[in-house]
C-alpha cells in the first residue's frame, strides 16, 4: 500500500485509486462513492491485526439473536446488540452468510424492542448512538457486497428504523442531555457522530449531516495539547481508543474539508499519546486511567485497558497510511493477548506467560470461528 498524503485521502477515494481497496472501487460504476467508501473500510477490516482480533473468535450469540447481558435477562438492554455489526463484518470477510444472518438476527432482536415511534427506551443518546452506528455501517458493507441484493428488502426495513430512532437522538432535551455528558465522556461525540452521519448517508437527511458534524465539534474541542481525549477530567487508555476507532470510521466516510482534516489531527495526536502505553511485547500499561480497571462491566468485572479498541485503532491507521510502527504495535499487543493465560487479569499485572514473541501478522482463519473467553466478550462493550 502506497502511502498517501493527509490531504490526499478524499482525492484517492474518489478516484479509487487507494491500494488494494481501490483494485475494489475500480469496478463499481461512476458515481458510487458510497460503495467505494464502504469498499475502503472492508479493505482496512481484512488488516491481518484486525482479522486475528476481531474475526477469528466470536461473543457467544443466543438463538434470537441475543447478546452479551442480553443471553440473561428478558429486557432488551440495547448497547450491547450493538455486535450485530461484528458478526455482519466477520461473515463478509470470511464468506460467511450464516455469521451475517446471525449478525442480522441481533438487530432484528433489538427491533423487536423498538415503539412505533422510533423509541427504545429511556436510554441516553449515547446508549442510542452505540446501536445506530453498528446497524448504519452494516448496512453500508453489505450494500457494496455481494450480498446486496439478497437482503436488499431487509436493509431497507432498517434504514426505516435508523430514521426514527436518530429523531430521538436529536431531539431538543436529548441534545442538550449529549452535549452536558461528553463534557465528561469525550468518546461519546465520535459515537454520536459516526451514528448520525452514517444515518444521514442512507436517509438523505440534512438535519442528521449537520448534528453528526456538531457532534464531531464538540468532541474535538476537548482534546488536550498532549494528545488526551479526557474522560471523567483525566486519561483512560481504553476509552482513548475507543473514541479514535469510531473517529477513524468517520474520517473513511466523511473525508475532505476542514473538519475531517481536523479529525485526522486529533488521532494523529491521540496516537501519539498512547503509543508508550504499549510496551515492546504489546502490553498495555492502564497507569491512572479513570475508567480502565477501575469501573466494573456488566458482569462485576473491572474494565479492561481495551485491547480490542487498542488493537484495532493501531492496525487501521497504520494500513489506512501505510505506516508500519503503527501496525506492528498492533501485531504486538495481538501476540500478547494470544500468548497470555486465559484466567489471567487484563487488569492486572504485565502476564508472566506472556514471553517476548516478535510481532507475526495474524494469520487469516481456517475453519469456523470459536466462541470468545469471558474477558475478551466483556471487552468488547463500551
Amino acid at each position: 500500500m502506497r502511502t498517501i498524503a493527509r490531504a490526499s485521502i478524499a482525492a484517492t477515494l474518489a478516484a479509487g485509486l487507494l491500494s488494494p481497496a481501490g483494485a475494489v472501487a475500480a469496478q463499481e460504476p461512476a458515481g458510487a462513492n458510497g460503495l467505494r467508501k464502504a469498499a475502503l473500510d472492508l479493505e482496512l477490516e481484512r488488516t491481518p491485526a484486525i482479522v486475528g482480533e476481531s474475526y477469528e473468535k466470536l461473543p457467544p450469540i443466543g438463538q434470537e439473536g441475543q447478546l452479551g447481558a442480553n443471553l440473561k435477562r428478558d429486557t432488551l438492554y440495547l448497547p450491547h446488540q450493538q455486535h450485530g455489526d461484528l458478526f455482519v463484518r466477520a461473515g463478509i470477510v470470511r464468506g460467511d452468510r450464516e455469521l451475517i444472518e446471525q449478525g442480522l438476527s441481533a438487530f432484528d432482536y433489538a427491533f423487536a424492542g423498538q415503539s412505533e415511534n422510533g423509541s427504545f427506551g429511556p436510554y441516553q443518546p449515547e446508549t442510542y448512538a452505540f446501536f445506530v452506528q453498528s446497524v448504519a455501517h452494516s448496512i453500508g458493507l453489505l450494500q457494496g457486497s455481494p450480498y446486496a441484493a439478497e437482503y436488499a428488502g431487509i436493509l431497507l426495513d432498517y434504514e426505516r428504523r435508523l430514521k426514527r430512532a436518530s429523531r430521538h437522538m436529536i431531539e431538543p432535551a436529548a441534545w442538550k442531555a449529549f452535549e452536558k455528558r461528553n463534557k465528561s465522556y469525550t468518546h461519546s461525540g465520535y459515537v454520536m457522530g459516526t451514528a448520525l452521519g452514517l444515518t444521514s448517508r442512507l436517509t438523505g437527511s440534512d438535519k442528521l449531516k449537520r448534528r453528526s458534524r456538531d457532534a464531531v465539534r464538540i468532541a474535538l474541542d476537548n482534546q488536550r495539547r498532549s494528545g488526551v481525549n479526557p474522560e471523567l477530567g483525566g486519561y483512560d487508555v481504553r476509552y482513548q481508543m475507543a473514541g479514535i476507532v469510531y473517529a477513524q470510521r468517520f474520517t473513511v466516510y466523511f473525508p475532505g474539508g476542514g473538519l475531517s482534516s481536523d479529525v485526522v489531527d486529533m488521532i494523529d495526536s491521540g496516537l501519539r499519546w498512547m503509543r508508550p502505553r504499549i510496551d515492546e511485547d504489546g502490553y498495555i500499561d492502564p497507569g491512572n486511567s479513570t475508567r480502565s480497571c477501575v469501573e466494573d462491566n456488566t458482569n462485576g468485572e473491572p474494565k479492561t485497558p481495551g485491547y480490542n479498541f487498542a488493537i484495532r485503532g493501531f492496525a487501521y491507521w497504520g494500513a489506512l497510511y501505510d505506516r508500519g510502527k503503527l501496525s506492528e504495535r498492533a501485531d504486538r499487543m495481538l501476540a500478547y493477548l494470544r500468548s497470555r493465560a486465559n484466567d489471567e487479569s487484563l487488569c492486572g499485572p504485565k502476564s508472566q506467560s506472556a514471553g517476548k514473541a516478535p510481532a507475526q501478522p495474524a494469520p487469516a482463519p481456517e475453519g469456523p470461528p470459536g466462541q470468545l473467553e469471558d474477558a475478551l466478550v466483556e471487552d468488547l462493550f463500551e
